[in-house]
């Protein structure tokens, strides 16, 4: 049986791509560690539904990241002196159906423009920019770089990968 033919809710994942405007210095790991802590639930705008959602940050090791953002994007940085890319599986309990995916993607890019804009402020206005992602490229960058994922409370597990 497939995600979408599901009964009920279900837990699935939707990969992403995101490139923010960071502080100088701040770079990939508190990027990640803010990213992955900024979700447990998710809010569908148009309707008010809140639905549980997670997020997994992948970090690909040095060789393997974006050489660099373009020099638009750079001058559009600002005060935030580093432009950062990180991958992410966007973990949500959905009954999914063909347009769910690019629902869930929009859901969590606020949550995640909200987390920036509460933590690094004054960021341009493009930041972040979040794209729908390879999963291989994600598969590849779980296995050799770094997952973060948010800490939990004792007992916590929302979803089937923990």
């Amino acid at each position: 049986m497939s995600v979408s033919e599901q009964p009920g809710p279900v837990w699935a994942r939707v990969p992403m791509s995101l490139t923010a405007a960071v502080p100088e210095g701040a770079g990939h790991e508190p990027l990640a560690v803010l990213l992955a802590d900024a979700v447990s639930a998710v809010e569908r705008i148009p309707t008010g539904e809140v639905y549980p959602g997670r997020a997994e940050v992948l970090v690909p090791p040095p060789h393997a990241r974006p050489c660099g953002p373009g020099p638009a994007m750079r001058r559009g940085a600002g005060r935030h002196g580093s432009v950062v890319t990180v991958l992410l599986w966007c973990w949500a309990e959905r009954r999914w159906n063909a347009g769910e995916a690019s629902a869930v993607l929009a859901d969590f890019h606020r949550v995640f423009a909200a987390a920036l804009a509460r933590t690094w402020p004054g960021g341009p206005a493009w930041s972040p920019l979040g794209l729908p992602a390879d999963p291989v490229l994600l598969e590849a960058a779980a296995r050799t770089g770094v997952v973060v994922r948010a800490r939990e409370s004792a007992g916590a597990s929302l979803h089937p990968s923990r």
